[in-house]
């Protein structure tokens, strides 16, 4: 996903609503900014840990992320007709992979 030249609006929206997690809110305005997250996954070591560091931190300060879940909850309700992991699959798996986080994270949350 981080080598298309610009993305598929779905895998974007995929991106969009992991940063929403992921990212401080002073990021917002990059946050479909697809040079951006390519940046954010040049590196998928650092991608990957940086996602641990998140899980990490929403264990210990889980209030804190309230008003993020609920703006991830309302891009995937608006957004439920490929939000969903069997259409990410078709576009890309590094897409369904982040959306299986999401998910998996809000969960837990």
């Amino acid at each position: 996903m981080k080598g298309f030249a610009k993305p598929n609006d779905k895998a974007l929206d995929v991106c969009i609503v992991n940063n929403y997690i992921t990212q401080k809110a002073n990021l917002k305005p990059k946050f479909a900014d697809w040079k951006f997250n390519q940046t954010l996954m040049k590196e998928p070591l650092k991608f990957k840990d940086s996602l641990r560091v998140v899980m990490q931190d929403i264990e210990t300060n889980t209030d804190d992320y309230a008003d993020k879940f609920k703006k991830v909850e309302e891009i995937l309700e608006a957004k439920k007709d490929h939000m969903n992991l069997d259409t990410m699959y078709g576009v890309s798996l590094a897409a369904h992979a982040i959306l299986d986080f999401v998910f998996s994270i809000k969960n837990f949350y």
